[in-house]
């Protein structure tokens, strides 16, 4: 109960209600006698939210609601390794290693200011591209 608490105390804005805390831990402990007597207890938020009385347990109701839809676990690092392990995937097989390298070095510089007028010359230095752009030369 005291987690439950703890995580409605979060979430108090939303319940109704002058003293939404007192009337929830009431709630809960109604909540919790009505499910000791019955052998076919609810195992997830939305079974238990199928099978709730919203005329009688209305704060547990919202309380489920919020708590079915908020995240158990956050996975920005595991997301940030999936999505470098995907980019790597994608580049190694469309382009060649010093171009990796040239896109890696920009990520770690990223810091650094870049002149686009500086990177426009060094472009169009290295080699002519078939789209002539007027007004432009390349040796």
């Amino acid at each position: 109960d005291e987690q439950i608490l703890k995580a409605a105390q979060k979430y108090e804005v939303h319940l109704e209600g002058s003293a939404p805390l007192r009337s929830l831990k009431s709630e809960l402990r109604l909540w919790r006698s009505k499910w000791t007597n019955l052998s076919d207890t609810p195992s997830t938020c939305t079974e238990a939210l199928k099978r709730l009385d919203l005329s009688f347990f209305p704060l547990t109701g919202v309380l489920l609601q919020i708590l079915g839809t908020v995240p158990v676990t956050t996975a920005t690092a595991e997301r940030s390794f999936s999505v470098l392990r995907r980019l790597m995937t994608y580049l190694q097989s469309t382009m060649g290693e010093s171009r990796l390298n040239g896109l890696a070095l920009a990520n770690i510089l990223k810091d650094k200011e870049i002149k686009i007028e500086t990177v426009i010359n060094v472009f169009c230095q290295k080699k002519c591209r078939r789209m002539e752009i007027e007004n432009w030369e390349c040796d």
